[in-house]
């Protein structure tokens, strides 16, 4: 399902997210995947994988992490366990050797180490009705079986699951996910319930910049092949639900952490326009890669799924934005250059002259051989890619050579290639297939804890039961963010003159207001 649990923000979504993206491709262009004649193809793929995921639940409830094979590709050698790298590398070498490390028993995983994705999967495609070597009955009782397991309690088989017992962001992303998935299944609203406290959740984690917060404190939300999983989930919600109460709060999230991504990129001199991110080490700063310095202690790589991931979300994510010009995939102009560069440098457009697919372009990187033909590569696939040359994330470099360490740069993988997929399937669907939902009607049945009056010249916030602390947003209908700010005191008054209609948010709370 994942690896690199340990990590606790490092792990990739492998199996499921494959599985999840040949689902939604299935679904959402099957005449383009029809004229190709691989429609068919696209969903037995789809089928097996939720086969698969089914049949790694244990009896318990819970999924296996990890099915290794120690590294010889051989059937007979697969075994269930959990792996981490070796405790004397977590602290920063040098080329520490990747496959020394330790098997544990830790193989339940918790919702972030790939469990999330599964439900989800599973949920969605149970709705086809369909049968691969289980039935859609099974594919949809599996999944609500792994959510009562982990769900329970208040999470608290999640919770135990996680290396560090505690949920952190991408927990939140693939409740969200699983749980959106089976509301559409199911129609119970416990489901819905969860999915709009995890939105509430993930719009909290946003920075004032623009980026995320991964933890509980500081750490901003960066990932080498997932990063645009949050946009992604986001706006799975927004396809599902459009009408939800919270939609305009949705988009507010991901509009605003979409210019970030856009802002940061260009903020200093980036002719091929590769994504820059906030990251830490040792403290807040900008980067063009992942930092090798990190909760792993050996793992970096190519970031060709991260740039998929992130193309998938300027486009999926920018459809729910309104804009006076959209180009022809529906989105504003800045979301399509966006997300056409990520796919643009996988494809070749980068320092190297590389296409990284295999059979395609010009200059493809040899392909990874190994110690055997299952560690090769296919026509088709993508390599990982272009790294920093540096600890910290700085500088370039693409080394298909070293002997040991070239699987980094030249070994095809799986969330590069779904990611990918996911991004151009979008592609394939121009504007007027495109369904913009109309702006939900805002009615009073929020749940409040704080009340907003209206002045001539002002609003003031009052809060009933106030914190040490209370932020506060206030929002356009279109999800525009207008004013924010903090207060430690019960009462404040916020200058304004704007005519309108907005919404103010407080402690996961919205509240309605009209300036005339």
């Amino acid at each position: 399902l994942s690896h690199l649990n340990y990590g606790n923000f490092t792990m990739p979504q492998q199996i499921p997210m494959s599985a999840y993206i040949m689902t939604d491709l299935a679904e959402r262009i099957p005449e383009q995947l029809g004229k190709l004649n691989i429609l068919d193809k696209m969903r037995d793929e789809a089928l097996w994988g939720a086969d698969y995921l089914t049949r790694i639940l244990d009896p318990e409830g819970y999924f296996y992490t990890n099915i290794f094979d120690n590294w010889t590709g051989l059937l007979n050698q697969r075994e269930i366990c959990a792996f981490e790298g070796s405790k004397d590398t977590l602290n920063l070498t040098w080329y520490p050797d990747f496959r020394v490390g330790t098997k544990t028993q830790d193989w339940q995983a918790a919702f972030r180490e790939g469990a999330g994705v599964a439900i989800a999967t599973l949920a969605r495609i149970s709705q086809w009705e369909q049968s691969g070597d289980s039935s859609s009955t099974a594919y949809l009782a599996a999944a609500t079986k792994a959510w009562d397991h982990l769900a329970s309690n208040n999470f608290a088989n999640a919770r135990a699951y996680a290396d560090d017992k505690k949920l952190n962001i991408i927990d939140d992303i693939t409740i969200l996910l699983a749980a959106t998935e089976l509301w559409k299944a199911t129609q119970k609203t416990t489901y819905l319930d969860e999915a709009e406290t995890r939105v509430l959740a993930l719009n909290e984690r946003l920075h004032s910049e623009g980026y995320f917060i991964a933890d509980d404190s500081d750490r901003p939300f960066y990932h080498a092949a997932d990063a645009g999983l949050p946009i992604a989930a986001l706006s799975r919600f927004l396809d599902v639900h459009p009408k939800s109460i919270y939609s305009i709060l949705v988009k507010a999230t991901i509009a605003q952490h979409l210019n970030y991504l856009i802002k940061v990129t260009k903020e200093i001199k980036n002719p091929y326009g590769y994504p820059r991110q906030h990251i830490k080490v040792d403290t807040i700063q900008t980067s063009f890669f992942i930092p090798q310095v990190n909760e792993t202690g050996y793992w970096w790589q190519g970031e060709n799924a991260r740039l998929g991931s992130l193309a998938f979300a300027a486009i999926a994510g920018g459809r729910h934005l309104k804009g006076d010009t959209l180009t022809t995939l529906g989105v504003q102009p800045k979301y399509h250059d966006y997300a056409m560069t990520q796919l643009n440098w996988i494809m070749g457009q980068n320092p190297y002259d590389i296409c990284f697919m295999a059979g395609i372009g010009y200059n493809n990187p040899l392909l990874y051989g190994d110690s055997t033909l299952y560690h090769g590569g296919l026509e088709g696939g993508i390599s990982n890619g272009i790294t920093s040359y540096q600890f910290d994330g700085g500088y370039i470099t693409w080394n298909p050579s070293g002997s040991n360490e070239k699987w980094r740069w030249v070994r095809q993988w799986l969330p590069n290639a779904h990611w990918y997929m996911a991004a151009v399937g979008l592609t394939s669907q121009l504007s007027e297939a495109v369904n913009h939902p109309s702006t939900p009607t805002i009615t009073e049945s929020f749940a409040l804890n704080f009340n907003v009056r209206v002045g001539s010249s002002h609003i003031e916030l009052d809060w009933a039961k106030p914190n040490k602390s209370n932020a506060w947003k206030i929002y356009d209908l279109q999800g525009g963010l207008l004013a924010h700010g903090t207060t430690n005191d019960a009462q404040v008054s916020i200058p304004w003159n704007q005519k309108g209609i907005f919404l103010v948010q407080s402690n996961k709370k919205l509240r309605k207001f009209v300036y005339k």
